[in-house]
């Protein structure tokens, strides 16, 4: 057979066969393969799973990164702060070195020394008598010197043992136990040290942070190296040790310090702070029962005292005014007194080379209020009131009714106002030593006895006996003496304590 005869289109499709053509010629819409879809979606969740691990690696490590940060915080923290006690304890050792010297104050020129006022020189080289003996100086601040003892190194001031102790007041002590190297053991078991240094000024141009007398910048009318105001700067290390090693013979102190590896110094802190101690010299240089700026201002009746306690040399009274107190009473006595003249006044700055507002900055100074019962208030105190006082055995405060344990008391008083103390029958009140008034001061029935100053002109001292009870002033160097050297020994004022450098090493 032959093929087959090709065959044609009706002819009423040949008007569309061209639309056909163009139809059936047009590509496909475009459409993305099955498996390309899948592969996208296998791929976000690889990525997605290991943006979960690095997620949770980073939550991990970041928290343990927080921990040992706060770990690493709280370790220097607490090394500052064991750093800051051993600086602290170098501050009270020094006021103790100060507190312990037999000779006081503790001066390299002594007020004997110096010339002639009002232009008096020092003189160096100077002979000054310590604990150890005698010591010649030569500036004013070499008075302090804290001594290396080499025949008892457990009582010595210093574990310094270099040539002129180049340093000062040094020591160490361990938290874990021992109180000092000497006492340290050598097999680990106290690895925390606590260290402090005092330095000492050496001969030379000014240390900043060596102990110095300021007595010429703190006190009224008064020159470096008369030792009444000393400025003290401490260092304190934390260290630990590791390193145990001692010398072979003694002192038996460490062979490698505190920063000596492989001990590791871990914290550093320095602390300063002023001490002062009380002047207390009498006004004009003479000794008397009452010292006041106008004596015609007196007022004394019937069995009322102001007496010198007949010691040769004593007044019973001292005053800048040539007008005398007027006497007329039974059995009273005021005794002789002396008229003194000059630019010196019975201010507080005169008498204890301040002013008096600087008496509650004072450390160990009682600062009563009315709250306080006086009677409670050990004897042998300085004791500040701010203030009238008024000690009453029959007033309305029970806390006023006595001046100290049994209504006596014994010290230093200074009042800030005006000052009242009444006895009764059955109670006498009583103060013995230095009593020091800004303003007007009447005793009823009591006695002072040591001296009383009166501070302010145009203040007076009215003494009146009463319920059988005299009153009465009376000198007594052996109060004062006491009051001098018991009492008004070196203070700390606690508003110079200051920090100048605290940190983690």
């Amino acid at each position: 057979m032959g093929l087959p005869r090709k065959q044609s289109l009706p002819s009423k499709y040949l008007k569309y066969r061209e639309t056909f053509r163009r139809f059936f010629a047009m590509p496909a819409p475009p459409t993305a393969p099955l498996t390309a879809v899948q592969n996208n979606r296998g791929s976000a969740l690889v990525m997605a799973a290991i943006f979960m691990v690095v997620a949770a690696v980073l939550v991990t490590v970041g928290t343990q990164l927080v921990a040992t940060a706060r770990k690493q915080a709280n370790q220097q923290t607490n090394a500052v702060a064991i750093a800051q006690n051993a600086a602290q304890a170098g501050l009270q050792d020094a006021i103790g070195w100060f507190k312990r010297q037999v000779t006081q104050p503790v001066a390299a020129n002594p007020l004997s020394l110096y010339g002639v006022a009002p232009n008096p020189t020092p003189t160096y080289p100077a002979t000054i008598v310590t604990n150890t003996g005698s010591m010649a100086v030569s500036y004013s601040d070499e008075a302090f010197f804290p001594v290396y003892n080499t025949a008892n190194p457990v009582s010595t001031d210093t574990i310094d043992s270099s040539v002129g102790t180049t340093i000062g007041l040094v020591n160490e002590f361990s938290p874990d136990g021992a109180s000092s190297v000497s006492q340290a053991t050598t097999d680990g078991s106290q690895p925390r040290w606590e260290r402090y240094e005092v330095q000492r000024q050496l001969p030379g141009a000014p240390v900043s942070n060596a102990v110095h007398d300021m007595t010429g910048e703190r006190m009224f009318q008064k020159l470096d190296g008369l030792g009444y105001d000393w400025t003290i700067q401490a260092t304190g290390y934390y260290y630990i040790r590791k390193d145990f090693t001692k010398s072979v013979s003694a002192p038996y102190y460490w062979v490698k310090d505190y920063k000596t590896p492989p001990n590791q110094l871990l914290g550093t802190c320095k602390m300063a702070t002023e001490i002062r101690k009380i002047s207390t010299t009498l006004p004009w240089g003479v000794n008397a029962a009452l010292y006041m700026p106008n004596a015609a201002l007196l007022k004394t009746g019937t069995e009322t005292y102001v007496s010198n306690a007949s010691q040769n040399g004593v007044y019973s009274y001292a005053s800048t005014a040539t007008a005398k107190p007027v006497t007329a009473g039974a059995k009273e006595v005021v005794g002789s007194g002396v008229t003194e003249s000059g630019t010196v006044d019975l201010s507080s700055a005169d008498v204890f080379g301040m002013l008096i507002t600087v008496f509650p900055n004072l450390d160990s100074v009682v600062k009563p209020t009315t709250a306080t019962n006086f009677a409670s208030i050990p004897a042998q105190s300085i004791i500040y009131y701010n203030g009238n006082l008024t000690i009453d055995p029959a007033g309305a405060n029970p806390n006023f009714y006595l001046i100290g344990p049994g209504g006596s008391q014994t010290g230093l008083l200074v009042v800030n106002g005006n000052f009242t103390m009444n006895s009764t029958a059955s109670q006498q009140n009583g103060f013995y030593g230095l009593v020091y008034v800004t303003g007007s001061v009447n005793l009823n029935g009591s006695v002072i006895e040591g001296a009383l100053i009166v501070g302010n002109a145009g203040t007076g001292v009215t003494l009146a006996s009463a319920s059988g009870n005299p009153a009465a002033v009376y000198y007594n160097s052996t109060m004062l003496q006491r009051m001098q050297t018991v009492v008004a020994g070196y203070l700390e004022d606690v508003t110079a304590r200051k920090i100048f450098l605290a940190v983690a090493n």
